[in-house]
């Protein structure tokens, strides 16, 4: 088996990120709790995909996304949010800025299905363009 994508996880509770790593053993996460130190690190990692939570205290996740994406960062994008009928989250989605929206609560028994599909529907778009 290949080398396993390196994903970054954003939220700003550490239980949702300790339930991230348990639902995705087959790719290698690196958890933040701060978007900041995400976008820091995000240069030199050049992650496959992002998943992020939409409110957090410094930034949301929309914001922060649009700060990866500044950065020349095309990465497969899911967001994770009890908020998903945001004009922002919906608008974020329909311009692809997020390939998924995942609502909670959410099985995350689900999550490696949609991050795949999430990094698909990514490779396919950044090849058409």
């Amino acid at each position: 088996m290949g080398e396993r994508r390196v994903i970054f996880a954003i939220d700003d509770e550490a239980e949702n990120l300790k339930l991230l790593e348990r639902s995705l053993p087959d790719y290698q996460l690196q958890t933040f709790t701060d978007p900041k130190d995400a976008l820091e690190q995000a240069g030199a990692v050049k992650p496959s995909g992002f998943i992020v939570d939409y409110k957090m205290p410094s930034m949301n996740g929309v914001e922060l996304l649009k700060a990866f994406r500044e950065r020349g960062l095309t990465g497969a994008a899911v967001m994770i949010t009890a908020y998903p009928d945001l004009d922002d989250v919906v608008f974020a989605e329909q311009t692809k800025l997020v390939y998924q929206i995942v609502a909670k609560p959410y099985e995350p028994r689900y999550l490696p299905d949609i991050l795949q599909l999430a990094m698909i529907q990514s490779r396919v778009l950044t090849q058409n363009v």
